[in-house]
């Protein structure tokens, strides 16, 4: 393996560790000792991050992925749609009064099977960073797709906001990146997105052009047996 990949997986390993950690962390009474053991456990693996990536805080963009937690699904599971379905409290939260959210799920993608653990924080996550870009009024849209391909289920999520520079777009995953100020924001939330989902086999990607938005698309490979029937 190249020094690349190894440190790409080390750094993937991590991020999902954290993800995990917080889940647990939010059940707790923050007046537990355990609670404050376990934020003495993310604050070490944030360092052990910082140093396997080799970053300092630099201004981008990050959302972080919600406070309240939500049991997550593996392959064998619920489909894309249920999952959204099911995560839309969350998202709400997240949006209030700020966004207008809009939802088109695709019966194409109501396949069981297709769901990552903690898919919930990957909604949430990309939820918040399109409500900080759009900002008071602004429309979030979160929809489902069959892929072309047949081998996959899509889910985009966008928003109108200002749009992303192709500087921003090529760093905006990268653990520790954020525009926002000083104490606003650690730079976690897109990469461990990321991480979340392609853990499950997926893929997560961003396409926007200056003016014009952003949208986010996750792609969820089938189970096998579905993909043959899709074929």
């Amino acid at each position: 393996m190249s020094e690349d990949r190894r440190g790409r997986a080390t750094e993937a390993a991590l991020l999902l560790a954290l993800a995990r950690l917080e889940r647990l962390a939010v059940r707790l009474d923050p007046a537990s000792p355990i609670a404050a053991d376990l934020a003495g456990a993310r604050d070490a693996l944030e360092r052990a991050l910082r140093a396997a990536c080799g970053a300092d805080p630099v201004h981008g963009i990050d959302q972080p992925a919600g406070t309240v937690p939500e049991s997550g699904t593996g392959p064998g599971g619920r489909s894309l749609n249920d999952a959204v379905s099911a995560a839309l409290a969350r998202v709400r939260g997240v949006a209030g009064d700020a966004l207008n959210v809009d939802v088109d799920l695709s019966p194409d993608a109501a396949v069981s099977g297709v769901v990552p653990p903690m898919f919930d924080d990957v909604l949430v996550a990309l939820a918040a960073n399109a409500r900080d870009a759009a900002g008071v009024g602004g429309q979030l849209t979160i929809a489902t797709r069959r892929d072309l391909s047949g081998d996959g289920v899509r889910l985009e999520v966008s928003d109108n906001g200002p749009g992303l520079s192709p500087h921003v777009q090529a760093r905006v995953f990268d653990p520790f990146y954020t525009t926002r100020p000083p104490g606003m924001g650690r730079g976690l939330g897109l990469s461990k997105a990321r991480a979340i989902v392609e853990a499950a086999g997926g893929a997560l990607e961003v396409r926007s052009t200056l003016g014009a938005g952003a949208t986010f698309v996750v792609w969820l490979p089938l189970p096998a047996g579905s993909r043959a029937r899709s074929a």
